[in-house]
Order: C-alpha cells, then structure tokens, then sequence
C-alpha cells in the first residue's frame, strides 16, 4: 500500500499552520506523496455549510484531491 499523506486546511483554520510544519517536514524527509493545500479565507470545517457557486467549487476540488489520495492508496 502506497503511504500518502494529504493536510487540507483553510488559512484562517487554526491548525493551517501546524499542518503545513508536518507536511515541511515530511518532504524534507523524502516522504515521496505528502501535500498540504491552503484554502484561501478557509476556516475550520470550512467545506461545511457552503453557500456559493465559489464555495462548493472549492469544495469538490478538495474532495476530489482527497478521492483521488485515497483510490491510489489502495492501489
């Protein structure tokens, strides 16, 4: 089994920061398939409770990334 990490965070998320340290540090240790994605104005949950075109649209791309980690882990 392949081992991927992936960190999704809003930047307004308090754990934005430290999830971007771990992914840093990963990488730094030659981890191959650690990524970490910033959601721009994002908070906690920040995929719940979408209202907008432009929120669900950020939405499904995080989902879809996160499908994707997932599906090429079982591989």
């Amino acid at each position: 089994m392949n081992q991927i990490v992936r960190i999704v965070t809003g930047d307004a998320d308090t754990l934005h920061d430290g999830g971007k340290e771990l992914i840093d540090k990963l990488q730094a240790a030659g981890h191959a398939d650690a990524v970490f994605t910033s959601i721009p104005g994002g908070g906690h949950v920040f995929d719940h409770g979408s209202k907008t075109e432009a929120d669900w649209e950020k939405r499904n791309k995080v989902y879809g990334v996160l499908i994707d980690a997932i599906a090429r882990g079982q591989a």
